[in-house]
């Protein structure tokens, strides 16, 4: 499983590298589901974009 999640977590786009390297480290990534790894990275996703759209129009 948690080679599942690792690949998950690889091929987010670059903004996601912040959130990627918490959840690399998180003891319970090998037991984690993709799908619960997936919900909890969705609940970031306002965030992240928000993050994004101000990087990109300075």
């Amino acid at each position: 499983q948690e080679d599942v999640n690792q690949k998950l977590l690889r091929s987010l786009s670059p903004e996601w590298n912040t959130h990627a390297m918490v959840w690399r480290n998180k003891a319970d990534l090998d037991t984690m589901s993709m799908d619960d790894l997936y919900n909890n990275l969705k609940v970031y996703e306002p965030e992240v974009k928000e993050m994004s759209s101000s990087s990109s129009s300075t």
